[in-house]
Formats: C-alpha cells, sequence, structure tokens
C-alpha cells in the first residue's frame, strides 16, 4: 500500500514528537519512535496507521505546519524518492 491517509490523532502524536526533538525518523511499520538530542527523554507510540517505508524529516515543526494546510492530509509513497502530501 502506497497511499496512507494520516489522522488527525497521528498528526497530534507527531505534534508532540516535536517538543521532544525536532527531527524524526520514521521507520516502516505503526510505531514512532523520537528520543530528544540529550537523551533523557524517549517516546515510542503505536499510531493507527501503517508506514511503509523510512521516512526523515528534518523541522517536523516546519513540516506539521504545512501538514496542516491539507483538511485530510494523504501520504504518497509510491516514489522512492519522495513524499508526496495530498488531500
Amino acid at each position: 500500500m502506497s497511499i496512507v491517509k494520516i489522522s488527525k490523532k497521528t498528526q497530534n502524536v507527531l505534534k508532540n514528537c516535536a517538543t521532544i526533538n525536532k527531527s524524526i525518523l520514521i521507520n516502516p511499520g505503526n510505531k514512532l519512535r523520537t528520543m530528544s538530542v540529550n537523551k533523557n527523554i524517549f517516546s515510542s507510540v503505536e499510531i493507527s496507521e501503517d508506514i511503509p517505508r523510512q521516512v526523515a524529516i528534518y523541522d517536523l515543526c516546519l513540516f506539521l505546519s504545512g501538514l496542516s494546510l491539507f483538511e485530510n492530509p494523504v501520504f504518497d509513497f509510491s516514489d522512492e524518492k519522495k513524499l508526496v502530501i495530498g488531500d
């Protein structure tokens, strides 16, 4: 499956992750993990979506700002080199 609809709950989880670390590496599957730069805070959350491939986001706050422009964001993973976001 290369099309994944991102729920509001997952968007809120990503917002919480951004308070821990401004970057995130999302691995394939349904878990989001992040760790603070000082390595004193760790978070692991199971989400309802199944992410098909690895995605690295350098500035999560900026990414979420762009994501907020969509009513119901959909991630398209069909291209190996980029992530396409639509509505």
